[in-house]
Parts: C-alpha cells; sequence; structure tokens
C-alpha cells in the first residue's frame, strides 16, 4: 500500500507528459497487483493515449500489457488476450524483451483462464526466451510460475516442482516476498494434488508426506512478509484447510476455512465465500454435524449460483446429493445428481466454446505476426534494390495474384507456382502433398442464403486454410468453392493429419452469426507427389481422391487410391 501512495504522489507531481506517462503506467502496474482492476484500467487507458499521442512504443506496450490484465481480473479473458497480444506486437516493433516476455505471460494468463493449455505453454516458453538475454529475473518467475501451475494441472507434477523450485530460488536471491508467496501458495497445492494423487494410487505415507511439505510452505507464509491483500490470504487460508483435512485433521482445518470465509465476505466476493461454505460444509460432515453442513453446503450453493460461478454450484450439487444420499432420501439425492450433471454439462461446454476462441485467436495472431515478419522482409529487400519503384512492381504483382473475394493466391498465381515447386521436388530429392479442398453443397448455400453469404463462407474458410498453413506453403482459391494447399516438404500422413485439423475446426465452427440455419463441411482429396509425376498427374490423383471424398459421404479427408480415408 505504502508503494501505491507513493506512485500516487509521484502522478500528482508529474511535471511533464513523459514524466506523467511513466507514473501512469507504473501506478496501474501496481494496481493490477493489488487486484483493483477498474482503476487500473482508467490509469492504462489513459496512458495508452498519452503513449500514442507521443509516438512512444514501449509506454504504449506497457500501458496495453496493463489494460489486458485489467481485463484479465475482471474474467474478460477474450479481450484481455487480444490485448495482450497487440501489447506484443508493439513491444517487438521495437525490440524490447521485457515488454515482450511482459505481453506473452499475461497473454498465457488469459489462455490458461480460458482453456487453451497448450497455447498458453506456448507463449510461457516463448517468454522464457525472450528475457534470458535481459536481466529481467521478476518476470522469469512469473512465467516458471504459470508454467509450475499448467503442468501440474496436466499431471506432470515432476516437471511442475522444477519450475516451482526455480521461481523460489530466484525470488529469494532477489528478495522478492510478494512473487515469493504467491509461487509458495501454488506449490503447496502442489503438494495437495500430488497427495491425493498417491492417495488413489494406495502410497498413503507418501501422500502423507506430501501434505506436510505443503502446510510447512503455507505456515512459512503467515510468519514472513508477501502474504498481502485478502485474496491471497483466502487463498493460502484455504489451501491450509484443504490440506489439514486430508491428513485426518477436520478441527484444524474448519478453523482455516472459517479464516478463509472471513476474508472472503471482506471482499465481498462471493467466490471466495461460496468456496470456503463448501469446504466447510465437507468438513462439518467429516465431524458429523449432518444439519450444519447441509446449512453450509446450500449456502454455498446460493452463492455459486448467485454469482454465476457454474462450476463451484455444479460442485455444490454433487455435494448435496451425497449429504442427502448419506441421510437416505434417495430421491432427493437423484433430484440433486441430475442438477449436478445438467450444469456440469454447461460448463464443460462453455469452456470449450472459449478455449476454441482462445485457440483461434492464438492461430490469427500467429498468422499476422508470420505476415507482419514477411512484409517487413519484402519492404527492406525492396528498398535494398530500387527503392519506390521495385515497391510498386511488388504491390502491381500482389493484386494480380490475389482473389479478390477471398485474399488467399488466385488460380493464375497457383498456375506458375505449381510447376516450380514439381520441378523443385524432383532436383532435390525433397516431398510435396497437394490438397483440393472443396466446400460441401456451396450452391445450397447461395441459393438457401443468398450469395453474399456464400462469399463470406469463401472468406472464413481461406483465413482458416491461411492459418494452417507454415511459412513456404501455397494455398490458393483454384475457382468457385475450391481451394488448392501445397504443403512442401510434408509426406501423405503429415499432410492428411493437418487437413483433417482443418476439416474439423470448420465443420466445429460456430456459423450462426453469418446465418442461423448454416452448416459448413468440407470434403478434401489429397496426393503426395510420386517420382515422376507432372503436374499434371499429380493434380489428376488428387481430382480423383476429392471424388472419393464427395462420393463416400462427403466432410472427410480422403487420400489417393490405397492411402487410406480419415474421419
Amino acid at each position: 500500500m505504502h508503494q501505491i501512495q507513493m506512485l500516487e504522489e509521484q502522478l500528482a507531481n508529474a511535471r511533464n507528459d513523459a514524466a506523467r506517462l511513466d507514473a501512469l503506467n507504473e501506478l496501474a502496474l501496481n494496481l493490477t497487483r493489488a487486484g483493483n482492476a477498474e482503476r487500473a484500467m482508467l490509469l492504462a487507458r489513459e496512458a495508452e493515449q498519452l503513449a500514442t499521442a507521443r509516438s512512444d512504443d514501449a509506454a504504449l506496450a506497457f500501458a496495453l500489457c496493463n489494460i489486458g490484465t485489467s481485463h484479465y481480473l475482471c474474467a474478460d479473458y477474450a479481450c484481455g488476450l487480444e490485448t495482450c497480444l497487440h501489447a506484443l506486437v508493439v513491444a517487438e516493433r521495437v525490440g524490447n524483451p521485457e515488454g515482450i516476455g511482459s505481453a506473452l505471460i499475461s497473454a498465457a494468463g488469459c489462455q490458461y483462464q480460458m482453456g487453451a493449455r497448450e497455447e498458453a505453454l506456448q507463449a510461457l516458453y516463448q517468454a522464457l526466451g525472450a528475457i534470458e538475454a535481459v536481466p529481467c529475473e521478476y518476470l522469469s518467475i512469473r512465467a516458471h510460475n504459470g508454467l509450475g501451475i499448467i503442468l501440474a494441472d496436466k499431471g506432470a507434477f515432476a516437471d511442475a516442482e522444477v519450475h516451482y523450485r526455480h521461481a523460489l530460488e530466484m525470488g529469494e536471491r532477489n528478495e522478492d516476498p510478494i512473487h515469493v508467496a504467491r509461487v509458495k501458495m501454488n506449490y503447496a497445492g502442489l503438494h495437495h494434488q500430488r497427495g491425493l494423487q498417491l492417495d488413489r494410487d494406495g502410497r498413503g505415507a507418501e501422500a502423507r508426506e506430501c501434505y506436510l511439505e505443503g502446510v510447512h510452505l503455507c505456515e512459512s507464509l503467515l510468519t514472513g512478509l508477501g502474504l498481502e491483500g485478502p485474496f491471497n490470504k483466502a487463498h493460502c487460508m484455504g489451501t491450509l484447510g484443504e490440506l489439514h483435512r486430508e491428513l485426518g485433521r477436520p478441527e484444524v482445518a474448519r478453523g482455516f476455512f472459517a479464516e478463509m470465509l472471513a476474508h472472503g465476505t471482506a471482499m465481498n466476493n462471493p467466490h471466495q465465500q461460496a468456496e470456503a461454505l463448501m469446504n466447510l460444509g465437507k468438513t462439518h460432515m467429516v465431524l458429523g454435524d449432518s444439519a450444519e453442513a447441509r446449512r453450509l453446503l446450500e449456502r454455498s450453493l446460493e452463492l455459486a449460483s448467485g454469482a454465476n460461478v457454474r462450476r463451484l454450484a455444479a460442485d455444490g450439487f454433487l455435494e448435496l446429493a451425497a449429504w442427502f444420499e448419506a441421510s437416505g432420501d434417495l430421491p432427493t439425492a437423484i433430484e440433486h445428481h441430475k442438477r449436478f450433471h445438467a450444469l456440469q454439462e454447461e460448463v464443460l461446454r462453455a469452456e470449450l466454446r472459449a478455449a476454441g476462441i482462445a485457440h483461434q485467436i492464438w492461430l490469427d495472431f500467429q498468422k499476422l505476426r508470420r505476415d507482419v515478419k514477411r512484409c517487413q522482409r519484402n519492404a527492406e529487400m525492396l528498398a535494398r534494390d530500387n527503392g519506390e519503384l521495385s515497391l510498386r512492381i511488388d504491390r502491381l504483382a500482389r493484386v494480380a495474384h490475389e482473389d479478390a473475394v477471398t485474399g488467399l493466391s488466385n488460380r493464375r498465381y497457383l498456375d506458375l507456382r505449381l510447376p516450380e515447386l514439381v520441378a523443385s521436388v524432383h532436383e532435390h530429392d525433397s516431398r510435396l502433398c497437394i490438397g483440393i479442398v472443396d466446400i460441401d453443397h456451396f450452391k445450397a448455400i447461395n441459393d438457401a442464403c443468398s450469395h453474399s453469404v456464400g462469399d463470406a463462407v469463401l472468406r472464413t474458410v481461406a483465413h482458416m486454410i491461411g492459418a494452417h498453413c507454415r511459412e513456404g506453403d501455397v494455398s490458393a482459391r483454384y475457382g468457385g468453392d475450391e481451394f488448392v494447399i501445397c504443403l512442401v516438404d510434408a509426406h501423405l500422413d503429415a499432410a492428411m493429419t493437418m487437413l483433417e485439423r482443418l476439416r474439423g475446426l470448420v465443420e466445429g465452427h460456430d456459423w450462426s452469426a453469418l446465418h442461423p440455419d448454416l452448416m459448413v463441411t468440407l470434403s478434401i482429396g489429397v496426393s503426395e507427389i510420386e517420382a515422376n509425376d507432372s503436374v499434371a498427374t499429380l493434380m489428376h490423383r488428387v481430382d480423383l481422391a476429392l471424388y472419393r471424398a464427395k462420393h463416400a459421404g462427403r466432410n472427410r479427408v480422403v487420400g489417393d487410391a490405397g492411402r487410406g480415408v480419415l474421419h
């Protein structure tokens, strides 16, 4: 709190725009760490405007990262992810490793909350790579802490422990009590997870050692610095309660859950309160106080439902179902089980939708990143060669080779590139796979939904195709509702796997924004070049594979004869 007051004074006393911009960014950062998302957002927005006006990209990246973190704290994870990726682009533009690392770590937090754990891992590993060259250990601590959380969720406990230990060593070496406290709480949670797994495996003695080590970590926080704010204190009390309950100490656990509830009440945080009440209810069941257990569980369910914390509400129905079953009221227990399963299905659907959104944002960003870098390289080459004249020629060539509807390469460009690709394969004894993608029943889409919807479908599918292509691959609109994808240095199995992923993404896409009754699927034929192939013979085999995909019922990927069928 002293740090925030000092920064408030610096902001009030700022004598020029540069000093005000620095103070805005630092104060917003500290407010996000304190959990004050509303005020942090206001200050970060002002910093964004001021940095833009001053053309200060380093400060702009800082401000955008604070805005993204504020969105995260408000549980608006999609907006947070998009803003953090915007911050990353700006930080990369000025070559600021600290800004790059910070943006990637904040983006990973949003991805994790949206269920896109693989993308979050990628972002964190990229963050570590970006900050390797600069002494920025507080970001390294955050990155290793995040990796520990995700790997623990995946059950990779040994790998998670390596990252937690690394983060703790750096935090203690730098006398950083705030980050050390956060890592210790998560590390204690890892001991709880690992203990539960050991108990399930019948290794009770080892499980008990894990629980005791978790207790030791939490208790070290209660006597040290860094455990600031009711949110962190509630988290610590809850972890201690769970550990003591697993150790067979329900009375001790009850005291910690009561403290967790007090902190949640002080914050007016219904999620924390509901979680504490549920744990208290479960603990009273262990203690044999059935009536109090029911009262606490019902209050927990009421709070979780009111705050729309659906996963916690689902757990509440499950715990109450167990209570009614133990009390002999089977009809009520069954009813609560039904409500648990219905709500759990809603939660899973919502999580899958969120993970899909995060995945698509990440794919779109990676493509944009590649496009930006490719454009930068082209611009540098053109400037070196012929300046403005070369730039104009390049623009004319791009227009001539671009499909006006989809933005992909057009048939003219494909007809130029295919012979080059085939000749290169024969010359270098390399590999090449060609796929033809056909939108199923596209004429019916145009007839039923309008040609403007049909064009929107073409653009969306083209966008997904582009996102799936690697640098060096060629994708083009072949004509009408057909596209060609040339996968360089790919064997047939890898090509079919990639094209099946594309097919599934298109089938699972939410097309209702274009038309409420719209469904889009793809039929795809694919073939790998052979020793004596010309463009004509290769494309003939791909056409036959596409014909078999359609003849077999559409919405599938088919390789040429004898090579198998996916889907």
